[in-house]
């Protein structure tokens, strides 16, 4: 899944050369919008704080902080800080899964004051599935929570999705919410 990432300068070469550069590494640039990963911003305003984490690229003469990184910047070192970001911003964001509300950092799911606890692989299934653009493979799974190999034969990833439908399906028997599919497991996000 690429990192959605707003970028803003006021030099318009820079800008290109960083979005081809970043969009190489694996980020979806723009230069508007809402709903970011994360914020790099090189001499312009500072964006609504509701975008996302914000890394400012400052002159080698500017007062740094830990959001910072002085120009002339590497790419890996660049990459590397707002992967990070991203990651930190992503896994405090709230997940909305049907009526349930998924907040990641405490593996719990929320509804009109009820509250369901998750074991840590519970949460990262619901996590992968949410974050996900249509279903994802039994093998991707395996190999994405558990490091497993396409060759193991288990059933732990079943036992788990039985044991979440237990928790978040009005109907277990009768899923809705985390559904099979042919191309494996799909997980509609809200009602």
């Amino acid at each position: 899944m690429s990192l959605r990432l707003l970028l803003l300068s006021p030099d318009p070469a820079l800008f290109k050369t960083l979005s081809q550069q970043l969009t190489q590494q694996g980020f979806d640039c723009a230069e508007a919008g809402a709903d970011f990963d994360a914020v790099l911003l090189d001499g312009a305003q500072a964006p609504d704080p509701g975008l996302g984490p914000v890394l400012r690229l400052i002159g080698p003469q500017e007062e740094t902080d830990e959001e910072c990184l002085t120009k002339p910047v590497r790419l890996a070192q660049l990459v590397a800080r707002l992967r990070r970001m991203a990651e930190r911003f992503q896994s405090r964001r709230p997940r909305r899964i049907a009526e349930w509300e998924l907040e990641a950092q405490t593996g719990q799911l929320i509804r009109d004051g009820e509250s369901q606890k998750l074991t840590g692989k519970e949460a990262a299934i619901l996590i992968e599935l949410f974050d996900a653009d249509g279903a994802v493979g039994r093998e991707t799974l395996l190999e994405n929570i558990w490091g497993y190999g396409s060759n193991i034969s288990t059933h732990t990833l079943e036992t788990h999705i039985y044991r979440l439908r237990q928790k978040i399906e009005a109907d277990p028997g009768e899923p809705q919410v985390l559904l099979t599919l042919e191309g494996g497991y799909l997980l509609k996000k809200s009602s």
